[in-house]
């Protein structure tokens, strides 16, 4: 994990109020505050209700088809 100092009035003067900012879980605890669990991948980050809707699968029954389809192709002939 990788972390940097930042002045709190660096934070304050660019971000609106109301901001969700992302902290260490422990950070968070240690300072008396409760967050929105995360999880994180090296490329996304998000909250922990988001991915576990992500995670769900909805199952499709393929031999139900009332009708069935023929694929739409055409072959060229060099």
């Amino acid at each position: 994990m990788s972390f940097c100092l930042v002045p709190l009035t660096e934070l304050t003067s660019k971000l609106p109020t109301g901001a969700i900012i992302v902290v260490s879980r422990k950070f968070a605890e240690a300072m008396g505050i409760e967050g929105q669990p995360v999880v994180s991948t090296p490329t996304m980050m998000m909250p922990l209700a988001t991915a576990a809707k992500a995670n769900a699968v909805q199952v499709t029954d393929l031999n139900e088809s009332e009708k069935e389809t023929t694929p739409d192709f055409s072959v060229d002939n060099w």
